[in-house]
């Protein structure tokens, strides 16, 4: 995996961060669905992705979501589905204390949930700054990731519980990158996301692990923040 993850900081991130970051609609494009498995079938292997074979810069951006959608469980643990309907389900709560509730949320994830999430936010704070160019807010973005990085444990999403996944998400890109916390957080019950689904060096056997974008593809936001 550690060469996968060389290749795609020098070749699919740096598309998806550099060439990407003004395209207009990112994150909300489609892909042909044949794209997406030949993708997903050379990261379960193992393989190297050349993404400029695909001449298309909205098919990282798929794969990334797909990634996240494909995790056995959400990025966001099935804990905190029901925490986010308890926390933004009050309309009378001020927005002050939504966002400080809704970062305690995040800061009681595992560890490897937390270190992926906290690159993922600071990577889709970034992509809110072009604006101009991408059209994708903070609220847009929101309605594309919410409900990649939480769901149920049993069934589907409700319409109902849709609005407080998409605010809940909207203010963690809003707010979360700028705090950078490193504090001790408490463990909560649950499947982390391993080790090897944070670019471990044991191949991929079951559905895509979250690194071939997640540590690879987000890995230069920082670098591009330490720059500033």
């Amino acid at each position: 995996m550690a060469q996968t993850i060389d290749y795609l900081k020098l070749k699919g991130e740096s598309r998806l961060l550099l060439a990407g970051l003004r395209t207009e609609g990112i994150f909300r494009r489609s892909v042909q669905v044949q794209i997406i498995k030949d993708v997903q079938k050379l990261y379960n292997q193992g393989k190297p992705v050349d993404f400029d074979v695909y001449q298309n810069v909205h098919v990282p951006a798929v794969i990334l979501k797909s990634f996240l959608r494909e995790l056995p469980e959400p990025l966001l643990t099935f804990r905190v589905y029901n925490q986010v309907q308890e926390i933004l389900g009050e309309s009378c709560v001020e927005s002050s204390l939504r966002v400080s509730r809704c970062k305690q949320v995040v800061e009681g994830l595992p560890e490897h949930n937390f270190t992926v999430l906290k690159f993922l936010l600071g990577f889709l704070h970034t992509v809110t700054q072009e604006i101009i160019f991408n059209k994708m807010s903070a609220s847009n973005l929101a309605c594309v990731f919410g409900v990649n990085l939480v769901w149920p444990r049993h069934g589907s999403i409700s319409l109902s519980a849709l609005t407080p996944i998409n605010i809940f998400t909207e203010i963690l890109i809003e707010h979360f990158p700028a705090e950078h916390q490193t504090k001790k957080r408490q463990k909560p019950a649950g499947r982390q996301v391993m080790p090897t689904d944070l670019g471990g060096s044991d191949p991929p056997t079951g559905p895509p692990t979250l690194t071939g974008v997640a540590k690879a593809a987000l890995m230069r936001h920082d670098a591009m923040s330490a720059s500033r």
